[in-house]
C-alpha cells in the first residue's frame, strides 16, 4: 500500500522491493539465490537449465513443508513437459509449447503457486542452507 500513489498502491510487491534494497545495500548486481525473489530465482534456473540439455533434473525446496523436492524439465522438439518430485509422490504438469518465453511464464507462476524455491543444479547444497536457517 502506497497513499502517495494514484492507485493506492506500490508499483511493484514487497518481496520484489526488499529484493532491489537488498542488492543496493550489498552494492553488488550478482543474482544470488538467498537475496533473490522467488520468482525471480526461479526464472534465471530455469533459463539456466534450458540452455543446458534437453532433460536436466533441479532440486527445489518446499517453502511451505521445508521439504526438498526435484523439478525436472524435458525438451523434445520444441515442446515442454515439466515433473515435480518429493519422496511421497509426482505431480506431472505437461506443458506443450512451441515458446520459450511461454514456457518459462507457466513454469514460474505454477513454482511460485506451490512455493517452491529452485537452485542450481551445480549448487544442491545450498537446499541444507534454507532448510536448516543459515540463509
Amino acid at each position: 500500500i502506497n497513499r502517495r500513489s494514484p492507485d493506492g498502491y506500490n508499483s511493484c510487491c514487497k518481496e520484489c522491493r526488499n529484493y532491489r534494497r537488498r542488492r543496493a545495500y550489498h552494492n553488488s548486481f550478482k543474482q544470488e539465490a538467498h537475496i533473490m525473489p522467488l520468482n525471480e530465482n526461479n526464472k534465471v534456473v530455469i533459463q539456466e537449465a534450458l540452455t543446458t540439455s534437453n532433460r536436466i533434473e533441479i532440486p527445489c525446496l518446499d517453502m511451505k513443508s521445508n521439504s526438498s523436492s526435484t523439478f525436472v524439465i524435458e525438451s523434445v522438439d520444441g515442446t515442454y513437459r515439466l515433473e515435480i518430485f518429493n519422496r511421497r509422490s509426482c505431480d506431472k504438469d505437461i506443458f506443450y509449447t512451441g515458446q520459450t518465453d511461454l514456457f518459462l511464464l507457466v513454469a514460474t507462476n505454477l513454482l511460485r503457486e506451490r512455493s517452491l524455491r529452485l537452485f542450481s543444479p551445480e549448487q544442491p547444497h545450498q537446499i541444507l542452507d534454507w532448510q536448516f536457517g543459515s540463509r
